[in-house]
């Protein structure tokens, strides 16, 4: 049975019972204890769902531009949309930023991987030589017997 590359630790129970045998199979999860869309690894109050389900009203007329009102509420309005673009825009790139370390991760236990296998096909290959020379060995001495004999 192949185990998996060294730094691919399991962290729950049946992540332990069901290890990856090779980085191929690795979901990529199995060392992180929170994937970037989990409610524990942001700032909090976003995940919260509403208290209310949100009714959509259709929107009221504006009011004319000279009142003092909606010279205060669009700058605020503007400035609260820009906000929440900018953290749909951090979101974004802290995604596509776990997204390239996951797979930098996989690369690399992909890597070790193989170099522990190249180790283990090396050693075998010593030893089938040894077993070749041996075997050599043991012939040209069986024939130098027959020919003495």
């Amino acid at each position: 049975k192949r185990s998996p590359p060294e730094g691919a630790e399991a962290t729950g129970a049946e992540e332990a019972a069901k290890a990856p045998g090779s980085p191929a199979e690795d979901n990529g999860y199995g060392s992180s204890s929170h994937s970037i869309d989990s409610p524990d690894s942001g700032c909090g109050g976003a995940w919260e769902p509403p208290a209310t389900p949100r009714v959509r009203k259709e929107p009221a007329l504006p009011e004319p531009a000279s009142s003092p009102a909606a010279d205060t509420l669009f700058p605020a309005l503007a400035e609260a949309f820009q906000h929440l673009q900018d953290k749909e825009r951090l979101k974004e790139r802290e995604k596509e930023k776990h997204h390239v370390q996951l797979v930098m991760y996989r690369r690399l236990a992909l890597l070790r991987w193989i170099h522990g296998l190249q180790q283990k096909v090396g050693e075998q290959q010593r030893r089938l030589q040894e077993s070749f020379d041996t075997v050599l060995d043991n012939r040209k001495e069986l024939i130098r017997c027959m020919q003495q004999g």
